[in-house]
């Protein structure tokens, strides 16, 4: 499918920022490296968070809207994907 992907030590490239930023983690931990995150994703770049339950999906949705225009969630059984673009600086 002509698919490259590179993982990085998150530690080594604070400084940086991608085009796309993808988190499979637990809504909790989602909810604590948001600002984290949020500032490893560059201005119109997507940011897609899982690892979320129903329940949980309006909190996180409305944490990460802080920095992301957020797109409609896509629900598969009891989870939630959620998907942003970054907002641009003002």
């Amino acid at each position: 499918n002509q698919v490259e992907a590179e993982f990085y030590d998150a530690n080594q490239y604070q400084s940086k920022e991608f085009d796309i930023v993808v988190a499979n983690i637990l809504s909790s931990a989602l909810s604590v490296l948001a600002p984290a995150l949020a500032k490893s994703c560059k201005a119109g770049g997507k940011i897609a968070l899982s690892g979320i339950l129903r329940e949980q999906e309006s909190a996180v949705s409305a944490i990460y809207s802080e920095w992301f225009d957020m797109g409609t969630p896509q629900h598969m059984d009891a989870w939630v994907l959620l998907t942003g673009t970054k907002k641009c600086a003002t």
